[in-house]
């Protein structure tokens, strides 16, 4: 028959005891973690959603700036013909001075260069 001492049950039992211990610090140490990390995920998400808004508007005003260059660009050109037309100064605008890029959107972007003669 197996005899077991109480010294040894007792040593045995501090030995589970303290490995126990270790465990459930452990585990709580790990659980604090993840919250950590589920809070930075969360603000990471929230910053996301906050740059695609921010993006999104920068979209919108930079076709609204597009657009206004555009009547811009037109008020300018009808401005000089006008001028010229008043004042007789023969204005020379070649292909190379006017430029027009069509974007996606069929907005328009355009650079005129005049040269006075």
């Amino acid at each position: 028959m197996l005899v077991i001492r109480d010294d040894e049950v007792r040593f045995v039992r501090a030995d589970v005891d303290e490995a126990l211990s270790r465990c459930q610090l452990t585990k709580a140490e790990l659980e604090m973690e993840t919250s950590k990390v589920r809070m930075e995920a969360v603000g990471l998400r929230d910053s996301l959603i906050k740059m695609q808004n921010l993006n999104e508007g920068l979209g919108q005003d930079k076709a609204e700036l597009n657009k206004i260059l555009m009547q811009v660009s037109i008020f300018i050109c009808q401005s000089v013909a006008n001028l010229s037309r008043r004042n007789n100064i023969n204005q020379s605008v070649s292909q190379s001075d006017y430029f027009v890029r069509r974007c996606t959107s069929n907005e328009a972007i355009v650079y005129v260069n005049y040269t006075v003669i």
